[in-house]
């Protein structure tokens, strides 16, 4: 048998590399986000937002972010 160098399954898979190589090439669709929303990607919904009631590293992490801004201390001091 003659040797056929583009067979049926030589074009089909040219053409699934083709598509594979394009497709990432294509714009990204993203979510619109309102201004002024922060949105944090979590493991699992915190079980308590109380810090004294935290025990899990995913609690934690959501609480660092919400109490980490708010002691602030004075001006050219060190009081809170």
């Amino acid at each position: 048998m003659k040797y056929m160098p583009w067979t049926r399954r030589g074009l089909f898979l040219a053409a699934a590399g083709a598509v594979a190589l394009f497709s990432g090439l294509s714009e990204r669709a993203m979510a619109q986000t309102p201004p002024g929303v922060l949105i944090v990607g979590q493991v699992a919904e915190p079980k308590s937002r109380d810090p004294a009631a935290v025990t899990a590293v995913n609690d934690f992490r959501s609480l660092v972010n919400v109490y980490e801004g708010l002691p602030r201390s004075e001006s050219g001091t060190r009081e809170v």
